[in-house]
């Protein structure tokens, strides 16, 4: 294998590949990047640059000069620290069958071991199955308003700590569940057909969320794995069996009150007075509901002090005081893409429920609605 290539696309390539190699293994060749080269006498010749960790695999292609067609495995650390010193615009790197390679740039030359590329792994590629596409900036969207209500405990379900991905008719709605809280958002989708359900893990859907590209992502469903095709990258995950809650059957149905706030006022009210909890001291926030002063009153009260501040609300018709774990709520309202939310409060044990002002459209392009489980308080 022999191929020359502008330095800083190789550099660019091998570090989005590098972020599905695995750490410490017993299979040496998951630690590395698999290069594999062709010529392609009807367009430019091609490397194609793999990470997997038996999870998730990231693919990507740049455009090289190929001297002789091949490919072989190299440390995936020490590939990409390389091709960040080197200062020449241009590398070169050759590998020959006794596990030798050299990679060149300017006056810099290193000498590397290379393993076979028949110790690295398959990976499944799709074959003729279902294909959905969906523009890449929803498809982002989607998993920025969703993923953080995965489930990360231990004890929790392990469908519970992926995403629901649900085509039907004209929408896609994607969900996440941990047992304290729970995620929706929905988008339009140009599924015919019968309903398709599946769950993703989240390590493969944070790399998409924060991938920087444009244009449709194309979405391949395998029988046992996803891929997705997105900006000449690839991502491959496997997918999580079981049964996936029933969500809509928990979500309330009736309200005692519900109010409007500016999503950022809330959102940085809550951070402000969580500063005084630590990983020792875990002590719910308050939010009293003062339905007379047109607001509501978040604080929170712990060993190492006390701190409260008031928001102006809009529609607020019920004096009652309820606890929330802080990270759950900014976390939601983090998601959260309108400058103001409407707030839906049926009780202080009840779920809260948390929605653009409109309500959350079931087919609406980017309506989406949280749900986030009280704390109870203590009552004097």
């Amino acid at each position: 294998m022999k191929f020359t290539c502008e330095t800083a696309a190789l550099k660019h390539a091998c570090d989005t590949a590098k972020r599905a190699v695995s750490g410490k293994t017993s299979i040496p060749a998951l630690e590395g990047l698999l290069l594999r080269c062709e010529r392609n006498p009807e367009e430019s010749d091609w490397l194609e640059i793999t990470g997997y960790d038996l999870e998730v695999s990231i693919q990507t292609r740049v455009d090289v000069l190929v001297r002789e067609p091949g490919d072989c495995v190299l440390d995936a650390s020490l590939l990409c620290g390389i091709l960040g010193k080197i200062a020449d615009a241009n590398v070169t790197i050759e590998a020959d069958q006794r596990g030798k390679a050299t990679i060149s740039g300017g006056a810099a030359e290193f000498k590397l071991s290379a393993m076979s590329a028949e110790e690295f792994p398959e990976i499944p590629a799709p074959p003729n199955v279902q294909r959905f596409t969906i523009p890449t900036d929803v498809l982002q969207n989607m998993i920025k308003g969703t993923v953080f209500a995965a489930a990360v405990n231990k004890e929790a379900k392990p469908i519970h700590t992926g995403v629901l991905f649900e085509f039907t008719e004209g929408t896609l709605t994607c969900a996440a569940i941990d047992g304290f809280r729970l995620a929706t958002r929905h988008a339009p989708s140009g599924h015919t057909g019968e309903p398709v359900r599946f769950v993703v893990p989240p390590k493969a859907l944070k790399e998409i969320m924060v991938l920087k590209a444009s244009g449709d992502a194309v979405v391949h469903l395998m029988q046992r794995h996803i891929a997705f095709d997105i900006g000449g990258v690839r991502f491959t995950s496997r997918l999580l069996d079981g049964e996936f809650m029933n969500y809509r059957a928990a979500i309330p149905q009736d309200y005692a009150t519900e109010f409007q706030a500016r999503t950022r006022d809330l959102l940085a009210a809550i951070e402000r007075v969580s500063l005084i909890i630590n990983e020792m001291i875990k002590n719910p926030i308050v939010m009293e509901l003062c339905p007379k002063d047109g607001s509501i009153v978040i604080s929170c009260k712990t060993g190492t002090g006390e701190a409260q501040e008031r928001v102006s609300v809009q529609g607020c018709t019920l004096n009652e005081a309820i606890g929330f774990n802080h990270m759950f709520l900014a976390d939601a309202l983090s998601a959260c893409d309108d400058d103001t939310v409407m707030m839906r409060i049926k009780s202080a044990v009840a779920p809260v429920v948390i929605a653009p002002p409109e309500g959350s459209v079931p087919c609406g392009d980017g309506a989406y609605m949280h749900m986030v489980l009280p704390v109870r308080l203590e009552r004097k």
